[in-house]
Order: structure tokens, then C-alpha cells, then sequence
């Protein structure tokens, strides 16, 4: 399995290590509240991506007519109009503005790219080429769930990438893929099958409480395919997401950022044994801030092999 990056500056780098000692081998990461990713239009054209799937990830599951979500789309579209069009047209931040979410239950998120030496990420995030790409196992972030909090929820999300005109840049098995795992993940069948059981009925749209109950499962699948949903001018990101929620209020730090504004984060601690490579930027002074990085670790008692602090290969500079 791939590994995947995260670009920032070596300043940060060492302060993200900044508690690293022999009782604590881990980096520590900022999760920012998913109000302040630098996307305005995030959560706004998730749902798109959702309807045009729907139907044939509930036929390839062979999900029974009556519970299928995508026929009580059509059978109510009322629901239909106000997950998708009033959604269109109001930014979704804006429709769960006084939604009772709190603080702690809202999702905190680390991004992470495909991408492992892109001049446009250096550009964004990589100090204009003067930074780092960490480059992690994707497979032991995939056990991110051990590195919280235990009444904490956690998950590693793909991000989608769409427009206001539903239109999207990804390959179609590609986010019909993202799309079938949020489904299988949010729609347990032996949830649906207790349902039917407690209520007496098979199709939900028979009892008014089984509908509530169905109503708020497809709800929360249109809020969660938001979270992982970007405009179609970040596809060049790549992005995946260490996305948590459900943090005790005590977790819950606040940074200012650029605009003086108080910025929610919660701290996140990865294994450093994750971390699989370092490429130095391309506007750096390789051999530099490669002995920079070697006496950080050092210092700290990690031994990392050098061999895997790389140069990077973008032809990229900014002295023109």
C-alpha cells in the first residue's frame, strides 16, 4: 500500500515532536475544525455524488425495494429538494449553523495527500518549496483509532471532488467506490433488520417512527459524504482525511490563526514508527536541512535512516 504525505515546514515538524520522548513515540498533530479548511464550499456538493450512486450500490448489495434509500428519495421528494437544492444554493455550514451539534461532536480533521513531491502542494502547503513532505504508512494510520481517545470516533476518509454543477473530476468507479464504503459503513443491515423487527414492518415507509429513524441514517450519510467532499479545483490535492469526532470538551484547544480568529483543534497522536520517508522541498538547501532533520531526530534518540530523507526531484524554484 502507497504511503501518503503531509507537507508542512521543518520548524513545525519539531514542534509537532515537541513531547516525543520514550514514553510517548508519537507526532503530535493539530486537527482543525472542519469549519476552517481553506474550501468554503465544502459539505456543499457531497450529496450529488451520493444520488448518482445510490441506485446501484443498493442493487449490487441486493438491498430489499422497500428499504432501499434511493427509491424513499423518489418517494419523497421533499427530502430529495432540501438535501440536495436547498443545499445548492446555501452553504452547508450556514444550514447547521444552529443544528444542536456541540463543539466536541463536530469533526476535527488532518489532511493528508497521494501526492508525494507536487509543485502545486509545495506551493500551498509546503512553504512555497521550502518544506517537508512526511511520508506516512497508510496502513498503520488506518489504526488511527488506537492513537485517541476512547470515547473519540475516528475514521480515514478519501476526499471526493465536485462542483456546483455536479459535475466530478473522479474516475467513476473511483467515487462510486468512496460512495458503497460510506453506504456499508452508515446502513449496518442488521440495524435495518432490527428496525423492521421493533416496529412490526418491512417497509419503512409505513410506520412514521421507522421512517424518522430511516430518515436520520440517510441525514448523517449526507452530512459525512460533505465531510469528505472538496470543490474540483483541490482535486490536484489527492486528499485523505484523519477525520475525528466526539472529543471530551477538555480536548479541545483554540489557535489563532492569520485573521486573528480563535481556530477549535484537537491533538492527535501518530506513532512516529508510521513515518516511512522525509522529502525535503525543492527551494531547500538539501544537505542543510538534511543534517538539520538527522540532529533533531538524533537528539530525541531516534534513529532514522538517512537514506530515506530524500531530495525532491519537482523542478521548482523561486530565486527568478
Amino acid at each position: 500500500m502507497p504511503n501518503i504525505y503531509h507537507y508542512t515546514q521543518i520548524e513545525t515538524f519539531n514542534k509537532m515532536l515537541g513531547e516525543y520522548n520514550s514514553n510517548n513515540p508519537n507526532i503530535c498533530f493539530w486537527a482543525t475544525h472542519y469549519k476552517f479548511t481553506n474550501d468554503p464550499t465544502e459539505y456543499n456538493f457531497g450529496g450529488y455524488a451520493l444520488i448518482r450512486n445510490l441506485p446501484k450500490i443498493e442493487e449490487e448489495l441486493n438491498i430489499p425495494i422497500y428499504q432501499r434509500f434511493s427509491e424513499l428519495l423518489i418517494k419523497c421528494p421533499e427530502l430529495f429538494n432540501f438535501l440536495l437544492e436547498y443545499n445548492k444554493n446555501k452553504p452547508f455550514v450556514e444550514l447547521i449553523a444552529d443544528a444542536p451539534m456541540t463543539i466536541q461532536e463536530a469533526s476535527y480533521l488532518i489532511s493528508f495527500s497521494e501526492n508525494r513531491d507536487s509543485i502545486p502542494m509545495w506551493g500551498m502547503y509546503g512553504g512555497n518549496g521550502s518544506g517537508i513532505s512526511l511520508g506516512f504508512c497508510k496502513e498503520k494510520l488506518f489504526c488511527a483509532e488506537k492513537m485517541i481517545q476512547d470515547d473519540a470516533s475516528c475514521d480515514f476518509i478519501q476526499c471526493l471532488y465536485c462542483d456546483e454543477k455536479n459535475e466530478s473530476v473522479m474516475f467513476p468507479i473511483e467515487e462510486y467506490m468512496i460512495c458503497k464504503d460510506l453506504y456499508i459503513k452508515l446502513t449496518n443491515p442488521k440495524v435495518i433488520q432490527s428496525l423492521s423487527l421493533l416496529y412490526g414492518v418491512d417497509d419503512y415507509t409505513k410506520h412514521p417512527l421507522y421512517y424518522k429513524v430511516i430518515l436520520t441514517i440517510i441525514s448523517e450519510m449526507f452530512f459525512l459524504i460533505g465531510s469528505k467532499t472538496k470543490h474540483k479545483e483541490y482535486y490536484y490535492e489527492r486528499e485523505w482525511r484523519l477525520s475525528i469526532s466526539n472529543h471530551e470538551t477538555k480536548a479541545i484547544n483554540y489557535r489563532d490563526n492569520s485573521h486573528g480568529t480563535k481556530v477549535p483543534y484537537v491533538s492527535v497522536y501518530i506513532p512516529f514508527c508510521a513515518l516511512d520517508e522525509i522529502i525535503i522541498g525543492p527551494t531547500n538547501d538539501f544537505n542543510a536541512s538534511k543534517k538539520q532533520l538527522i540532529n533533531q531526530l538524533k537528539a530525541l534518540g531516534i534513529e532514522f535512516d538517512s537514506n530515506k530523507i530524500i531530495r525532491s526531484a519537482a523542478p521548482y524554484r523561486t530565486n527568478h
